[in-house]
């Protein structure tokens, strides 16, 4: 029986994980796509207000980005520091 709940318990993680994968690649194509598909039609429509709404999004979103990196790097600096014995807390 207990081989029989892990065999289960295993099943259920994959289709948890199945599932944040779907979700994860859904958001990414919404949520990149979307956008660069809007600034594609602003440009081709050269369209000087909606160029400059698409770009102020695409800069926002940078800012997003450098901001992110910088603390999941010192983030992932610190965890190793306590993993290796440097910090001791």
């Amino acid at each position: 029986m207990a081989r029989e709940g892990t065999r289960w318990k295993f099943i259920d993680l994959c289709i948890i994980e199945l599932w944040c994968s779907v979700e994860n690649i859904c958001s990414t194509v919404v949520g990149i796509g979307f956008p660069v598909y809007s600034t594609h039609k602003a440009i081709v429509r050269k369209n000087p207000a909606e160029q400059e709404q698409w770009l102020v999004y695409w800069a926002g979103q940078c800012l997003i980005f450098f901001f992110s990196s910088l603390v999941g790097t010192k983030v992932h600096l610190v965890e190793h520091a306590f993993v290796s014995g440097v910090c001791e807390g």
